[in-house]
This record gives C-alpha cells, structure tokens and sequence, in this order.
C-alpha cells in the first residue's frame, strides 16, 4: 500500500473521476475520454481487453466526451456532453440498464434514449435523473431500492421512482438509494437497516422516497 498521494501515470488534467471497490475511473479535461485503472472484474475498466491494468487505460468505443463518471463494485457509467448515460461491467440483475443481464467490457447506452443530468452507480443498482428532473433507478430491486413501489424483481431497463418529478440530486447505496429535490429536501429508499434512510425509527423495505427528518 501507499501511504502519500502518487501522481496518477496518465497525464490529465481530469475534470472528474470517482473510486469503486476494485477499480477507479477518471475524465480527461483535454477530450472527455474515460480512462479507468485497477482490477478487470467483470470488465468495469472497459477498454475490452479483459486484464486489469495498474495504470490508467482508456476506455473503449468511445461514444463520449463525457463530463462525469461514477464507479461502484463492479459497472461504472458515464454522461456525455450530449447527456445520454452509458454503462459497463457487470451487468448481472439489470444494474447496466442495456435490457440485458449479462457483462459488457466496453460502453453500452442505457434504454429509452432518455436526457440524462445525473447518474450515480450502487452496489448491484444504478440511479439517475432525466432532463425532465424524474428520477429512475434500475437493477436489482430486493430491498426496494429501485423506489418504484415494488420490492423483489430486478429490472434491466430505467424505472421511474414514485414520486414528484423535481429531482436535482441522487446517489445509489448499497440496497439503499437517495436523493435531493429542487425544494432541497433529502430523500431516501430501500434498505432501512441501522438508520440509513435518515426517517426516524423505521425498519425493514422502504419502496418509495421517505424525507429525511431532524433529530428532535
């Protein structure tokens, strides 16, 4: 292990990056090309080589310049400049969001051909917010964390979160997801294990968005 920051290899600068359990994934200022480094799982580098890499390597079929990148377990997924979200790695329950189940080692777009403002990968699920401010998760759904206001079945393709469409934020958590309205009010769902959506003393699936409350 290293105890002091390292310069990356790769020249940037970079303009975004984000850091998964197995491997991390970096934008470059110069042309919004992904560039990814680490353990090869599944192929979440995706450069289709199938070989982990200890230095960046550039993704590709590149279908960027992408202006942000989010990485988790094993799939990471990117916006472009034209907002439209690709995803790779392990497509196992749907978390790619392509309509299929199984790995991709390079980009592949999302369904629906939908604008995209934000995207945030979990464990085995993947939320994001259209241009319209709706939100959609799609994946595994076990623990409700898809917010659809079922719980049990995966989906392949986007879902839309039950809710009002004014989202401005959101991140996807291990079982669990959340989010940020335009009112600025936090919300969350799925897993409500040890306090983790933030709504008080409830426990067990929450499948729809619960407001996170004070401490009285």
């Amino acid at each position: 292990y290293v105890t002091d920051p390292e310069i990356i290899a790769e020249p940037g600068p970079w303009i975004d990056m984000d850091a998964g359990a197995t491997a991390n994934c970096a934008i470059k200022e110069e042309d919004g090309s992904a560039w990814c480094w680490g353990a090869q799982g599944y192929g979440i580098l995706g450069d289709g080589s199938g070989s982990g890499s200890d230095v960046p390597v550039k993704v590709a079929d590149d279908p960027g310049p992408f202006k942000s990148i989010t990485v988790d377990d094993y799939h990471a997924c990117a916006i472009t400049t034209g907002n439209k979200v690709f995803c790779w790695g392990g497509g196992n329950l749907g978390k790619l969001g392509d309509g299929g189940a199984g790995p991709e080692d390079t980009p592949f777009p999302v369904a629906g051909g939908y604008d995209w403002i934000d995207v945030d990968v979990g464990n085995e699920h993947t939320c994001a917010i259209r241009n319209n401010n709706k939100a959609y998760c799609w994946g595994a759904n076990n623990r409700g964390q898809l917010g659809n206001s079922g719980a049990g079945s995966s989906h392949d393709t986007p879902q839309a979160v039950t809710s009002t469409d004014d989202w401005i934020k959101i991140a996807a958590g291990e079982e669990f997801s959340c989010g940020i309205k335009s009112d600025n009010t936090l919300w969350c769902w799925g897993r409500d294990e040890l306090g983790k959506l933030g709504n008080g003393p409830v426990t067990g699936v929450q499948n729809t968005p619960q407001e996170v409350v004070e401490a009285d």
